[in-house]
């Protein structure tokens, strides 16, 4: 555990696994939809029951563009997160579905 504070290799492992783990979220009907906008998360009814959210929220497009712009860069730990094709992909369709919406 101490090796997390004061091995930078070790932190850095750590981190990447997360993120790993996390990508499995940012995928179209899970974290994204087909569109290519996000989902604003979850809710959790009183019974623990899921409830996905099937809107978006503004914040949550600019985070997940600026992880797909340093994807695409090869920058830091979204390059785990979102392989360079995948990120292309996905900020193709969010282009797409942001012109529709701009437009409308």
């Amino acid at each position: 555990r101490d090796a997390l504070l004061t091995d930078h290799l070790v932190r850095r492992l750590f981190f990447e696994q997360v993120v790993s783990w996390e990508g499995c979220f940012m995928r179209p009907e899970v974290g994204l939809a087909e569109g290519g906008l996000t989902y604003d998360g979850t809710h959790i009814d009183t019974s623990k029951r899921l409830h996905p959210r099937r809107h978006s929220n503004p914040s949550k497009e600019a985070l997940h563009l600026g992880l797909l712009a340093l994807a695409v860069g090869q920058e830091g730990l979204p390059r785990v997160l979102f392989p360079l094709g995948v990120a292309l992909e996905q900020l193709e369709k969010k282009a797409t579905a942001l012109e529709k919406y701009r437009v409308a």
